[in-house]
């Protein structure tokens, strides 16, 4: 055994020792869960301005006022651009005015903010009501593409889109 060989051999046991060392440290130290978890974490996260402008649209279409509602929504789109819940709120609106294929379109914008409206296991989950809107967007986008309709194509894009993250999100 020559010089370059202990050496290597000494090193090797000091490299071992260390890695034991890091092993056994944080053995039992588990992460700090957060009461509430992911909730609490969506409870936190909004802005309680927001929310009060929310909560009176939510009233305005419950009270059958969506021309109001959707002057609102604008509004909340321009102060908060990357929020998606405005964008599915909007939505909602478009769909109390029937347009089914806006309606998509807002939900396309939401979903790309937060993807989290197409997963099962967050509270924001609102998969089935994306779904159920892009299926009846579908029917009307099909009948303008026959009628040669022009945007149609571009719904179609965004059809599609939508049809890729349901099957990816919802199941």
């Amino acid at each position: 055994m020559d010089r370059l060989d202990k050496i290597s051999a000494v090193a090797l046991i000091v490299l071992l020792t260390w890695a034991l060392g890091l092993i056994f440290s944080y053995q039992g130290s588990a992460p700090r869960r957060v009461p509430g978890g992911r909730r609490a974490l969506a409870r936190v996260a909004r802005n309680p301005d927001l929310t009060r402008k929310i909560k009176t649209i939510k009233n305005l279409l419950a009270a059958d006022n969506p021309r109001r509602a959707l002057k609102l929504t604008d509004l909340l789109q321009k102060d908060y651009p990357y929020e998606g819940e405005v964008y599915i709120l909007k939505g909602e609106v478009m769909l109390h005015l029937q347009r089914p294929i806006a309606a998509m379109r807002q939900y396309r914008q939401a979903v790309d903010l937060n993807p989290d409206f197409l997963d099962k296991n967050t509270p924001l989950f609102r998969g089935e009501q994306i779904k159920n809107t892009v299926a009846e967007a579908q029917a009307l986008i099909e009948k303008e593409v026959k009628a040669g309709k022009a945007g149609a194509a571009g719904d179609k894009k965004v059809l599609y889109y939508m049809l890729r993250k349901i099957a990816g999100g919802c199941g």
